[in-house]
């Protein structure tokens, strides 16, 4: 008569009672729906797959704001970028390499060439522009009106959003001061200004700011 084979958690060897003890603490027991079964390869292949959806639900929500990226705080696009690697790294497991996720991280670092200034100008310029744009500088001219006519400028109307008003002109100069391409100039200006304005506004598919810890956790 043989004799059943009892296991360190006290469970006979290869039973359903014996697997789910070693499975309810173990990392991959806590991926699986049925922790008295040991199917770890489909559970992890299934756990990659919810993992790419996610990966290209994050890539979809980065591009479809890329161009406001860069006025994220550096921390926050770190915590994404550490979150991605990690998911990443699990999707590693039974599949190959996940493009999207590189493209993430390739948004977040600021490497990818649709982040960067159009202009060329420096971030010091940048942001002495957008406050300017804030405070008005020299001009009493309405804030209502600067952002106006950085907004018409930046698309390429100046013209009619200044018309013959001296003031109006005095704060084109003044804001678009020693750059070579003003139009282009602005439109980064008004990226950074709309930002940091109201940095919720720039949210992914599911209503949450971009980066954010309710985002990360969503």
């Amino acid at each position: 008569m043989s004799k059943e084979l009892i296991g360190a958690n006290n469970r006979t060897m290869g039973s359903r009672d014996y697997f789910y003890e070693i499975n309810r603490n173990a990392f991959v027991g806590m991926l699986m729906y049925d922790k008295s079964r040991c199917n770890y390869y489909d559970t992890l292949r299934s756990v990659a797959a919810k993992i790419q959806s996610v990966i290209d639900e994050i890539h979809s929500d980065l591009k479809d704001n890329i161009g406001m990226i860069r006025y994220i705080p550096a921390g926050n696009r770190e915590s994404l970028i550490r979150m991605i690697t990690g998911l990443s790294d699990l999707y590693g497991i039974t599949n190959s390499t996940l493009n999207s996720a590189e493209n993430c991280i390739s948004i977040l670092n600021l490497s990818d060439l649709r982040t960067k200034l159009k202009s060329g100008a420096s971030e010091r310029e940048i942001g002495d522009a957008v406050k300017l744009l804030e405070n008005g500088g020299k001009s009493s001219l309405s804030r209502y009106d600067r952002v106006y006519i950085v907004k018409k400028a930046a698309e390429g109307g100046v013209e009619s959003a200044l018309g013959s008003d001296k003031k109006k002109g005095d704060f084109y100069r003044e804001i678009t001061a020693r750059q070579r391409n003003p139009r282009v100039f602005l439109g980064d200006v008004l990226l950074a200004y709309q930002y940091k304005s109201s940095p919720r506004d720039y949210k992914g598919k599911y209503g949450k700011e971009l980066c954010s810890k309710e985002y990360l956790s969503y």
